[in-house]
């Protein structure tokens, strides 16, 4: 199956221990600024801060509590490690079809997340590597 349904990348995520101790060196080295205020998506149990540097939009994830998943993550690869990329997508009816072909297993879909987009997590799996993508309806 082809992949036309990637439109263009929306964003890149990196875990960090701390939003509030890291966001300011964060826009540094990317010549970034801050978008919107950070906030906390109780889909994912992480709190959240957007920053947009010329070329590329980042999401800073912090874990919310004991029962975030992105605290396992970050216990074994450290702050600062990329998370996962987003794309944008049309819709999540050629997403699903791409996931299936491709073995892949949808983890959650919401319509609330950040500025109420629409995304779909979703986990690609092959031996001992992994990708976790999100797609986003623009």
């Amino acid at each position: 199956m082809e992949t036309k349904i990637f439109r263009k990348l929306h964003h890149t995520a990196i875990v960090v221990n701390s939003i509030d101790e890291s966001v300011n060196w964060y826009c540094s080295i990317y010549s970034a600024r801050t978008i919107g205020d950070k906030f906390i998506d109780r889909n994912q149990n992480v709190i959240v801060q957007f920053i947009q540097s010329p070329d590329i939009r980042i999401e800073l994830i912090e874990p919310y509590g004991d029962t975030s998943p992105v605290n396992r993550f970050l216990n074994k690869h450290g702050s600062g490690s990329l998370y996962h990329l987003a794309f944008e997508v049309e819709n999540f009816v050629d997403v699903e079809n791409f996931v299936d072909y491709n073995g892949g297993i949808i983890l959650s879909k919401t319509s609330n997340a950040w500025g109420g987009m629409e995304v779909m997590f979703c986990i690609f799996l092959k031996g001992n590597e992994n990708q976790l993508i999100e797609f986003v309806v623009t």
